[in-house]
């Protein structure tokens, strides 16, 4: 099993875990969701979100459900 993670703000995360449904907004605009491996977020999150002073959360996705 591929562990894929998936980087989003807090107050998003907040926000849509109330909900049942997480729909970002590169699924609309890509038509996919942006996922990486454990050795990407880092680079993502300060190619992303270096200029965001936001905390993120990182979801884990179990690729064996996809």
């Amino acid at each position: 099993m591929s562990k894929l993670f998936h980087l989003i703000p807090k107050n998003e995360w907040l926000k849509i875990h109330q909900d049942s449904e997480y729909t970002p907004q590169s699924l609309s605009d890509c038509g996919f969701i942006h996922l990486s491996k454990a050795d990407q977020i880092l680079n993502v999150a300060n190619s992303l979100y270096k200029k965001n002073s936001e905390a993120l959360v990182i979801l884990r996705i179990d690729s064996e459900k996809l």
